[in-house]
């Protein structure tokens, strides 16, 4: 196990930002932005959340998709 400091997700290099609408499931959103579901960690980066359903709660809420991390 190892210790990983986060980012400010302001910071961040951006890809674009996505508008929460009632169908949408992050792991869907970042396969489509991302072409991989399980790094919806990045997104979470990006947005600073720590809990990643928050993220799409919020019918509306914009979120900053990260460049990809290599």
């Amino acid at each position: 196990v190892c210790r990983r400091f986060l980012p400010n997700g302001q910071d961040l290099p951006l890809l674009g930002e996505v508008t929460i609408t009632a169908e949408d499931r992050l792991d869907l959103i970042t396969a489509n932005a991302l072409g991989d579901p399980e790094q919806f960690w990045q997104v979470c980066d990006a947005n600073n959340a720590m809990n990643p359903t928050a993220l799409t709660a919020d019918i509306g809420q914009r979120l900053r998709i990260p460049q990809p991390q290599v």
